[in-house]
């Protein structure tokens, strides 16, 4: 069905007079005109786009695996009931997909952030009313692998590439408030994602590396 009505727009007279193209005078011209040299040449990506659209007319567009789903047999009532049971089936995997991994909203994961938050607190002598102030964690921003280390554990690879992004001027700065988020054992797990904001961030972003003792960044890197 929305390959129809792609194709139907395609080829619909509003769409020609708004592309100032005619793809079906175009069909037209390179079967049955003498002289081809002096048609546009369709691009890749268009030609890619036509396969796909065909295929989908055809009803070969591989979006299944396996076969079809049932409902596409039927209409009405029987078919939206058949689809809505398709559609819960597939929320049900999905849902036992994510729910392999950790989520900030976790009572664990809450629990260990508002301990991270008392040694935080405890390193800066601070108090709440500090501490909800964004201000404050504005004007206290973590620059350097040192204090970064007494917070949280940093492993050698991390702590080296703060390290020399300092001493390149690479710019690196974690909030107090960002470091209460992050795994204080680093225990690989739960805070992957937090720490390739960061400190992880100067290793798969940047890259940073060493050739004939001068810091470069690597150029396979975009």
């Amino acid at each position: 069905m929305n390959s129809t009505r792609v194709m139907r727009n395609i080829l619909s007279e509003r769409s020609e007079e708004l592309a100032g193209f005619s793809f079906l005078k175009y069909i037209d011209d390179l079967l049955h005109s003498s002289f081809t040299s002096g048609l546009p040449r369709l691009t890749p990506d268009f030609l890619a786009e036509l396969e796909h659209l065909i295929k989908g007319l055809c009803g070969m567009s591989g979006i299944y695996k396996e076969k079809p789903p049932a409902f596409l047999k039927y209409s009405g009532r029987k078919a939206a009931r058949m689809r809505s049971a398709d559609l819960s089936r597939m929320a049900r995997n999905s849902a036992k997909l994510m729910n392999r991994y950790p989520c900030g909203l976790d009572d664990e994961l809450i629990s260990q952030q508002s301990k991270n938050k008392q040694v935080i607190q405890s390193f800066f002598g601070i108090t709440d009313l500090e501490w909800n102030d964004w201000r404050w964690h504005t004007r206290n921003i973590i620059r350097d692998a040192a204090t970064m280390g007494q917070l949280v554990s940093l492993s050698a690879e991390e702590a080296g590439a703060i390290t020399r992004a300092k001493q390149n001027r690479i710019p690196f700065g974690v909030t107090p408030y960002y470091v209460s988020l992050m795994d204080q054992k680093n225990s690989n797990t739960w805070d992957r994602t937090i720490r390739a904001q960061r400190s992880s961030r100067l290793l798969n972003t940047f890259n940073v590396c060493y050739r004939e003792g001068k810091i470069t960044i690597a150029p396979w890197i975009s």
